[in-house]
């Protein structure tokens, strides 16, 4: 391949460059990239933000009858293209322009590469195998800092190409200049690096974006090969992949809040507009804790209603109204009161309550008393300064199964609220008005295609960054548990970064979709979350290794939330404990899987339809399945299925 060279350095570029007296730079996914993983997925793109049907096959096909019709032309221009696509497109021809000019944008991997040849007054071209026209191209390349061209050659304009060398040899006859005084630097194997190379010019091999990313994360890879057909897939695998190689060095929390908390959160954003104008709502009351950073998001996106963050938990309607308190949560309720009443503080004294029943009966038999203190008065005051008759009124909340909130709001006011919902868990057994982001038909099973694979992970990423609240004041003022676990306190200082990388992810989104936006469907966004929680990478594991959250309304007990790191000592002295702990977790290191194997290196499940045999259940891959049988499946396995 001649002086063909491959260098991953950019260091070892620059030494290239001062070596050479014109330094060519291909365009398209070198100096420019798009926020698509492939260019094509512009025109889905277009084609579902104007809902007109057939425009992406038709564009393709038009581009491939036009170059057929003209055997003789090298390459072909965009008037070309537009004057064979079917008559009813015609007015799209500029509209795809536009979608071009709000994506491409600077490769910041090879922008300094492109100062720096201008610091060292190297002559610079741009060299493209491209249809669109050359003023076009100069002006997105200047809008995006890149400018200073000594010229731009590009083949629909001079009908050469890069592909089969006659543009090279034409740049080369123009400057009269030895092709090894010539630098190109480019990412299409043939057109950029083994065509040129042949002529002696020295190039620079740059890899795909897309290729970079999806070798970095494992999640993104699968997510785009999954929804291939999705140009908003394509468009938040684009954009959260670049914002992974740019952010290498920096803080995993808010690299988590962009890549997982931001696309949550924008998604179901976008459904709460689309439900609140669709029911001329007027004012929305965002629920503490996972409506902080919903609230966020809507306000930035949108923001145009009355809104307010208000405390509404379970806990805080049975203090108000002491109704079908579950006996788990009777306890809670009681010392809640202790704190506050003498009168109570001493029936508690007297009776010793100890069993979960023992505190149930201290409600009932005391029931009045508890009411007399008027605890839903004070929560009527508080929620005055938010609600007045006269609005109408919507509550944003995640996942719901009593629908406590909408019966603390509706109860206390005495107004009706339409509730805005993630899902709900179980069937609504009070005539409320509610709309759910993603419908669950499925009630009494847990459906990882409605809660993802960890429900749990979603309210970690969208919460706020505060502590547990038992209560509020009439001045508006949490009132949060007194006792704090550490693991509470771990959670409350990184939130804030995640808060961040969130409201940047849709910062990004909003500056270069502005009022189009990007169609992130319930469906698209389970999927995302999903596979990020079967393909972590080993920084994933490590950092949330030290998150847990609370598997109990008193917060009391702690679960580990996706991994945790085990001592030496706790696999010697407890083991099944920690098996027990590590069954918990959804990730796990390597240590740990082994730990597993050996505890329970064979799993038996009989079932009705089926016996499976899994041998090394917790190998985090399946090496073999062989199923026999087709009434009742006898399935053997290595590894988990």
């Amino acid at each position: 391949m001649g002086n063909f060279e491959i260098y991953e350095s950019v260091n070892k570029w620059r030494k290239l460059i001062d070596k050479s007296e014109i330094v060519s730079f291909d365009i398209f996914d070198t100096l420019l990239l798009r926020h698509y993983v492939n260019p094509a997925d512009l025109f889905l793109h277009i084609e579902k933000d104007l809902k007109i049907s057939g425009f992406s096959v038709e564009r393709i096909n038009a581009e491939r009858r036009c170059r057929a019709k003209h055997p003789e032309k090298q390459d072909i221009t965009f008037d070309d293209i537009y004057g064979e696509i079917d008559y009813k497109y015609n007015h799209l021809k500029k509209i795809e322009l536009e979608y071009e000019r709000r994506t491409l944008h600077a490769n910041w991997q090879i922008k300094p590469l492109f100062e720096y040849a201008k610091e060292r007054r190297k002559k610079i071209i741009a060299v493209s195998d491209m249809y669109l026209p050359a003023d076009f191209l100069e002006e997105i390349l200047s809008d995006n800092g890149i400018c200073g061209f000594d010229e731009i050659f590009v083949s629909g304009v001079e009908n050469k190409t890069k592909h089969g060398g006659d543009l090279f040899r034409f740049i080369l006859n123009k400057f009269h200049i030895e092709p090894s005084k010539v630098l190109h630097i480019g990412d299409n194997k043939r057109a950029d690096f083994k065509i040129p190379s042949k002529l002696g010019i020295r190039c620079c091999a740059y890899r795909k974006i897309a290729e970079q990313y999806f070798a970095k994360s494992r999640h993104l890879k699968n997510f785009y090969e999954q929804s291939k057909d999705s140009p908003d897939a394509s468009i938040l695998t684009g954009i959260v992949g670049e914002y992974l190689l740019r952010s290498n060095l920096g803080s995993y929390w808010k690299e988590l809040g962009y890549k997982c908390a931001g696309p949550v959160a924008y998604a179901y954003s976008k459904f709460i507009e689309q439900v609140t104008r669709e029911n001329n709502i007027t004012n929305i009351i965002f629920i503490a804790r996972d409506g902080h950073l919903l609230k966020k998001v809507y306000n930035f996106l949108y923001g145009s209603i009355k809104n307010s963050y208000i405390y509404a938990s379970r806990i805080m309607k049975n203090i108000c109204f002491l109704d079908q308190v579950n006996p788990k949560h009777a306890r809670m309720i009681v010392e809640f009161y202790e704190e506050e009443h003498e009168d109570i503080r001493e029936i508690v004294k007297k009776l010793r309550p100890r069993k979960a029943s023992d505190w149930q009966n201290i409600l009932k038999d005391y029931h009045d008393l508890f009411l007399s203190k008027g605890y839903s008065k004070r929560y009527l005051k508080y929620l005055s300064k938010f609600v007045s008759k006269e609005d109408s009124v919507a509550l944003v909340d995640t996942i719901t199964g009593d629908f406590s909130s909408q019966y603390l709001l509706t109860h206390t006011l005495g107004m009706d609220f339409i509730g805005i919902y993630w899902s709900n868990i179980c069937h609504c057994k009070y005539p409320f008005r509610f709309s759910c982001f993603k419908i669950n038909s499925k009630f009494g099973g847990w459906d990882y295609d409605i809660f993802t694979y960890r429900w749990d992970f979603i309210e970690f990423i969208i919460s706020s960054p505060e502590l547990p609240v038992k209560f509020v004041n009439v001045d508006g003022s949490a009132r949060y548990f007194q006792k704090i676990s550490p693991e509470e306190n771990i959670r409350v200082s990184v939130y804030p970064e995640i808060v961040d990388g969130a409201m940047e992810f849709v910062g990004d989104i909003s500056k270069i979709f502005g009022k189009y936006g990007v169609d992130m469907s319930a469906e698209m966004i389970i999927e995302y979350i999903n596979l990020f929680i079967q393909f972590p990478e080993a920084n994933d594991i490590k950092n949330m290794s030290n998150i847990s959250f609370a598997s109990d309304p008193d917060h009391g007990t702690y679960l580990p939330l996706l991994s945790r790191n085990i001592k030496f000592s706790e696999y010697l002295l407890s083991p099944i404990k920690t098996m027990r702990i590590l069954r918990e977790c959804k990730w796990h290191f390597p240590s740990q899987i082994l730990f597993l194997n050996i505890i329970k290196p064979v799993s038996i499940k009989i079932r009705p339809s089926y016996t499976r045999i899994a041998i090394l259940p917790y190998l985090p891959f399946c090496r073999a399945n062989i199923r026999l049988g087709k009434h009742y499946e006898f399935i053997l396995t290595v590894g988990n299925q």
